[in-house]
Order: structure tokens, then sequence, then C-alpha cells
């Protein structure tokens, strides 16, 4: 897949996969939310899937809903994804949702948690990050900055 360019003047998406709630990582994807809320050097973020609701998200965060695999290039080219984040705090023996990021040929942003951790980091694409929402945004930064180069 290739990754959305945006136009000039256009935000590219740091996005979210799947149906989170709070084991998912709802309460880091909030936090992250709002930082990323009115910031002209940030990307959007999207969550392609579902949000549980007990967490608050900024108003320009968008939540596409359910969605179907055949789909994704679509829905990913739709919001100019150009970064995934695997949010989940919890460790999973394996993590569909993962390998399904991966397998986009973008970069994929994760904790060094379970199954998950261990799969972006045997990935080309993948990259470990702390559980910290200012050190998310300084590895997106970083993305952003070897992708323009690449282009």
């Amino acid at each position: 897949m290739k990754p959305a360019i945006a136009r000039a003047g256009q935000k590219v998406s740091l996005a979210v996969l799947g149906a989170i709630g709070e084991e998912k990582g709802a309460r880091i994807v909030s936090k992250l939310s709002f930082a990323l809320e009115g910031r002209s050097d940030g990307p959007n973020l999207v969550i392609i899937g579902e949000f549980d609701r007990r967490f608050p998200l900024a108003p320009s965060t968008v939540v596409t809903g359910r969605y179907d695999i055949r789909n994704l290039a679509d829905i990913m080219y739709r919001h100019r994804v150009a970064v995934w984040l695997m949010p989940s705090i919890c460790p999973e023996t394996f993590s569909f949702t993962t390998h399904e990021m991966i397998a986009t040929g973008l970069p994929v942003m994760s904790f060094n948690i379970g199954a998950q951790g261990e799969a972006v980091m045997a990935a080309p694409n993948g990259h470990i990050v702390p559980v910290d929402v200012d050190e998310i945004q300084k590895v997106y930064h970083q993305l952003q900055a070897v992708t323009e180069v690449a282009s």
C-alpha cells in the first residue's frame, strides 16, 4: 500500500486501528488526542474502528466506527494515514491488528509490550516507543522527517 500524499496545506494522520478500550490504550489515545489538538506541526488523529467513549477525545479526532479490512486501503487514503500507533497497554499473545498495520508498509509505533511489541520490533517498518505522549509525538516527527527526505 502506498502512503497517502498530502497536498500543500493538508495534514496527514496518525492512525489507531481497532476497537480501543481501556486495555487497548484508550487512556493514552485520549491524552494524545488533546496533545495534538490545534497544533499546526502535528498530525490529525484518526481512530479507524471503535473507541470507548468513557475516555474523552478532542473535537478534531475522528472515529470512523467499525471497518471492513477489505476497505482499509480506501479508509487510509481518505484520512491520509501516514503513521500507525498500536496503543495497547496489555500484553497480547497475538495481535491481528498489529499485523494488519505492519502489512500496510507504513511506519508502526508500539509500546514494548507483549506480542504486539515483539511484532513491531521485528518489522522493518516498526518503531518501539515509550508509553508517553510526548515521546510518541517526538518519534512521529522523526518518522515524518525521514519520509519527507525519502520522497
